[in-house]
């Protein structure tokens, strides 16, 4: 993990904030981690119904443990924390533009 002062740096030089740049580098990070999830899930797939024959039944209990792994993942909950607190730096962004605009429009 990069310092805050590093970040503000990086996200300045490519015109972002500092909030935009996480969320890009959070897209870039999931969509390479998807990928490799779909190609390990057709090869899976294709295992397990070409050349293992594994019935239907046994196709989705083997599903079903697979997604109480996934979910366990901390990963995920570490992408839905990130987010979470972008969110909430963009609805006090608003917020404040909000304010301000109230301010003007009451100073004119």
């Amino acid at each position: 993990m990069t310092s805050r002062r590093q970040q503000h740096r990086r996200a300045a030089g490519r015109g972002l904030s500092s909030g935009q740049l996480e969320l890009v580098d959070m897209l870039e990070e999931m969509l390479e981690r998807l990928r490799w999830q779909e190609i390990l899930a057709h090869a899976n797939q294709f295992l397990m119904t070409e050349k293992l024959q594994v019935s239907k039944q046994e196709r989705d209990r083997i599903l079903e443990a697979s997604t109480r792994a996934v979910d366990r993942d901390g990963k995920l909950h570490q992408w839905r924390e990130r987010l979470g607190r972008l969110k909430g730096e963009l609805h006090r962004r608003q917020q404040t533009l909000g304010e301000e605009k109230e301010r003007g429009a009451a100073g004119d």
